[in-house]
């Protein structure tokens, strides 16, 4: 039995030309038929029908019939419609079995002699149309393949077996396993194959360690302080690289990054209300000191910040600390960089933001908690208020946390300095500069006020502000004169309407000028120390 199968069908379309060179397509027949004869046997039960052999005649039919009368039996003769030529077709003579309106069908081995099959190199055989020829490169080159098992190969210009390739995740490309092109290396930041000369393809850097190896990343950064390759922004900061002016340098700079500094919580178990401070500042010698020192020293951030100038600007932000304690005095008392900073000159573009907690409150009970005292913060620092940093919303706006609003919702956090209780965080973005290590102290005694007074409705704080013998009267007169806080006092009645819905009764204000004058002496009318 011939090692080609008569099981398998195989449909050729009648335009297959079967000619070899120097054989007439009669002559192919021929040779074809004696081999069925002489190979094939016909299996039991009729189950092999695939005898019938199609040709499109190239000479008189009888002269073909009777030459092969011996070999095969003439059954059926047509016209293709297409071409309009005679089809003729035949049978083997020993094979009796031919279906009624058979197909054009044929037997393997006369479609390999032919050359519409193709032996594959695993030993099956399939439609030439279906296969391609593996290239040099390949463990089995010259053979054929099937499509699907195949990939092509740019590296090797040519097909090759998808079990034999390799795959270039940089630039999509496959190589054969034994031949690895130049320039083609592992990467184990990809877990594949790179390509150094694609694009984003670099070797440096590639982890926190100091690490190096071949990568591929579209976040890829260069470096040329170092002539060193980083996989992303986020490694070459790991390593001590950073950007700066336009471009990737070791130079530490003045200032850290931009929220790149970790922020600590100098609470404590007893701690119930706490603040923090984010001071902007804008000056050509303060920032000079150096950020990393510092913050080692200090826990105080020193970082850039967009919305200062470049060359001058900074924004110092605070550990959080216990709002009762005296921390914040002594972390500023024992560092003079601290004090420079804090005292450092200013400009309209800066803003002191200011974060009050709460382990008693959430952040939205706290805003309300607070928010008696917020007209008056509106009235204090009514210059910010057209800042589209800060703008006043009506209260009931601040709770959808917005995080550009004159008051924005900080949510609730548990602070492990304070065994875990959970804090409930305000923003107060209205607060103008710093102007000194005395202001910035002077807000953190309006805030123990305000601490104290939780819960207090605006018709109790305005009652506050018009008695000279409240805390928070002497608290405001260390910064304001007399008639600036009657100016302030007509501004909280209007903003605690209009903000907060709170309709109050306008004091007389000429009354209530000259009453607090005659009560204190001692206005500070330069306002040097500021709100």
């Amino acid at each position: 039995m011939d090692k080609y199968s008569l099981n398998k069908k195989w449909f050729v379309p009648r335009e297959e030309n079967i000619e070899q060179e120097g054989f007439s397509t009669f002559l192919v027949l021929k040779k074809v038929l004696i081999h069925i004869k002489d190979h094939f046997q016909q299996l039991p039960g009729g189950k092999i029908d695939l005898n019938t052999i199609t040709m499109k005649i190239n000479q008189p039919y009888a002269i073909i019939v009777k030459d092969l009368e011996d070999l095969a039996i003439f059954f059926e003769e047509r016209i293709d419609e297409d071409s309009g030529a005679n089809i003729m077709f035949f049978d083997v003579k020993d094979f009796k079995d031919v279906p009624n309106g058979a197909s054009a069908v044929t037997t393997e081995w006369l479609g390999l002699h032919a050359g519409f099959l193709v032996e594959t190199f695993n030993g099956e055989v399939e439609h030439k149309d279906d296969c391609l020829e593996l290239c040099g490169y390949s463990h089995y080159p010259g053979d054929w393949s099937e499509k699907s098992r195949t990939k092509w190969s740019e590296y090797h210009d040519g097909y090759i077996l998808y079990d034999e390739s390799c795959y270039v995740e940089s630039c999509g490309e496959y190589f054969q396993e034994d031949n690895q092109p130049d320039g083609v290396h592992w990467s184990d930041w990809n877990d594949n194959f790179v390509d150094s000369n694609d694009d984003d393809v670099g070797y440096g850097i590639t982890n926190s360690n100091g690490s190096t190896g071949w990568f591929y990343s579209d976040e890829r950064v260069y470096c040329e302080d170092n002539d060193t390759d980083y996989v992303n922004g986020e490694m070459a900061n790991n390593n001590g690289v950073y950007y700066r002016g336009g471009y990737w340098t070791t130079y530490i700079g003045n200032n850290a990054e931009y929220q790149s500094q970790e922020r600590v919580f100098k609470f404590n178990r007893n701690t119930v209300f706490g603040i923090g401070f984010e001071i902007e500042k804008e000056d050509c010698d303060a920032v000079e000191i150096e950020w990393s020192d510092l913050h080692s020293k200090t826990s105080w951030a020193k970082e850039s910040d967009s919305s200062l100038c470049d060359d001058t600007g900074y924004e110092l932000v605070s550990p959080a600390f216990d709002l009762f304690d005296d921390k914040l005095d002594k972390d500023i008392e024992q560092n003079k960089d601290l004090q420079v900073l804090i005292n450092a000159e200013f400009s309209t573009s800066c803003g002191g933001h200011l974060t009050f907690s709460s382990s008693e409150y959430t952040a939205n009970e706290l805003i309300e908690g607070v928010a008696g005292f917020i007209p008056l913060m509106y009235a204090m620092y009514n210059g910010r208020l057209c800042n589209t940093y800060c703008e006043p919303k009506q209260k009931w706006v601040y709770h959808r946390g917005s995080g550009r609003d004159a008051v924005n919702i900080r949510g609730n956090r548990s602070i492990r300095e304070a065994d875990g209780k959970v804090f409930g965080a305000v923003e107060f973005r209205l607060f103008s500069a710093v102007r000194s290590v005395k202001n910035l102290l002077w807000r953190r005694d309006f805030m123990k006020i305000v601490a104290n007074n939780v819960n207090k409705s605006e018709k109790e704080v305005l009652r506050m502000l018009c008695n000279p013998n409240s805390l928070l009267f002497k608290h405001l007169i260390k910064v304001y004169d007399t008639d600036k806080i009657v100016n302030k006092i007509e501004l909280f009645v209007k903003f605690s309407k209009e903000y907060n819905f709170r309709k109050l009764q306008m004091p007389d204000l000429q009354s209530l000028r000259d009453k607090l004058k005659q009560s204190n002496n001692n206005n500070d009318s330069t306002n040097e120390l500021g709100a």
